[in-house]
């Protein structure tokens, strides 16, 4: 079995435009990347149009990249067997901006990010709350700030 759950090397994606000639542009260029094993949530950040969202489609299985390759526990995406996509769709998901297509508007986002802590960490109350503690910090938010809080109360 791989080390990782999720491995991207040197993957790549073009798109073209033009009337006259058909000009080609990089909107994911070189991008290799690794997650362990073990569950993580990984964040895809940048500004618009530097290529998140083919990134996470790329990443997701559902954009083939020009370049590069896509494994999932070693296993290239794209030639997964049913049982595995199944798996892969379970393990590997995206959250995209929309809030209120991806989550219920009337359910604040702190009961969200505890049962996804708890799930996908597989940890105590406690450790949730200190991990979730944690990691909102790392975005410059406190508990006090998000808990009650519905999804559309955020900005992108």
């Amino acid at each position: 079995m791989s080390e990782f759950l999720l491995e991207l090397r040197n993957v790549s994606k073009f798109f073209g435009y033009g009337f006259v000639g058909w000009i080609k542009f990089p909107a994911v260029d070189n991008v290799s990347l690794s997650m362990e094993n073990e569950p993580k949530i990984l964040t895809i950040a940048g500004e618009s149009g530097c290529g998140k969202t083919t990134l996470a489609r790329i990443i997701l299985g559902l954009l083939k990249p020009e370049e590069g390759t896509v494994l999932y526990k070693g296993k290239q995406v794209y030639s997964l067997k049913r049982r595995e996509r199944k798996m892969f769709r379970k393990e590997v998901q995206a959250i995209f901006q929309d809030p209120y297509g991806t989550f219920n508007p009337l359910r604040n986002v702190d009961k969200y990010l505890f049962g996804t802590a708890k799930h996908m960490l597989k940890i105590s109350n406690e450790e949730a709350s200190a991990k979730i503690k944690e990691t909102l910090s790392f975005v410059g938010l406190t508990i006090d700030e998000v808990a009650g809080k519905k999804p559309g109360e955020f900005s992108g």
